[in-house]
């Protein structure tokens, strides 16, 4: 069985996967495949650290780095972690499969004591703040380091991040598992509001719970570039995943399809079925509050 490795030549640290490997210098990324990919793994066996070096020196004035989504506000600050995460993953698909499944099972509707607007931003930042800690806490248990931490514009909306692009570094387990960081602790916060909701007869905290459970499951869908998308990219060994899925629909019949592209197929038309899905719902949503008013 194929085992992912990393290698290092003098100032680039080299991460192999299976079909291609992604060269690091400094807080730079490029990904390499192909015939370039092959060149590589043989010149680690037979060429010297000077001539190696050379030809990534030359790479990376050749290929345009991988960066980070635009930063509003960037804190450059760098953590380091130790390796092996403590958490199993079983654990954490569990936690967050429980709370999708608390979205049905729970009747938010009844609600008749939803709390102040006050209390409901307060949980919000909270659960923000929680989700950022996630990524944080795995990507540094898996031994990689957390570039920055800032404001970004995504899908017309101000949101904190905090630049995990260091733990492509790691093995697709560890990739995973930081994907999956920030809604695990969005569900756990989520599992105790709830609990304490039904200790305490609390309408307030029980839609508090709510705001969790919403975290879970806007991160999870993975038809948007969010956590859930990248997970699906990780477990399918596969890069630009929507991008390619839109151009295998586009060329379906034309000799410019991608080869072996059955993912892609799926995932594209998995997307377009999403995409009618969410119009259809959110134009209902507009027709009922048009017929109320």
């Amino acid at each position: 069985m194929w085992q992912p490795n990393n290698v290092f030549v003098g100032n680039y640290e080299i991460h192999f996967e299976q079909k291609y490997c992604i060269v690091k210098k400094k807080n730079v990324y490029i990904r390499l495949r192909g015939s370039k990919y092959e060149s590589l793994k043989e010149m680690l066996m037979v060429e010297s650290e000077e001539h190696i070096t050379q030809s990534l020196d030359l790479s990376f004035d050749t290929k345009e780095p991988r960066s980070i989504q635009c930063k509003l506000i960037a804190k450059s600050v760098e953590l380091k972690g130790q390796k092996s995460s403590t958490i199993c993953m079983p654990i954490v698909v569990i936690s967050i499969i429980t709370a999708l499944m608390a979205i049905p099972l729970n009747n938010y509707r009844n609600i008749k004591d939803a709390g102040d607007f006050s209390l409901t931003l307060l949980f919000t930042v909270i659960n923000i703040l929680a989700h950022e800690l996630g990524h944080i806490y795995f990507c540094l248990k898996a031994g990689r380091s957390v570039n920055g931490i800032g404001l970004k514009i995504n899908y017309l909306f101000p949101m904190v991040f905090v630049d995990t692009t260091d733990i492509c570094m790691a093995n697709k387990i560890e990739r995973v598992k930081t994907s999956l960081g920030g809604i695990l602790l969005n569900s756990i916060i989520g599992h105790i509001s709830l609990i304490c909701a039904y200790m305490m007869h609390s309408d307030s905290l029980k839609m508090l719970s709510l705001v969790s459970y919403y975290f879970v499951l806007s991160n999870i869908i993975p038809f948007i570039k969010m956590d859930g998308y990248y997970v699906v990219e990780d477990v399918l060994g596969v890069t630009r995943l929507r991008e390619k899925s839109i151009y295998s629909l586009v060329y379906f019949n034309s000799k410019k399809r991608i080869k072996h592209d059955i993912i892609y197929y799926i995932y594209g038309i998995l997307n377009v079925l999403f995409l009618f899905s969410l119009i259809v719902f959110m134009f209902s949503m507009f027709c009922d509050s048009i017929i109320k008013y």
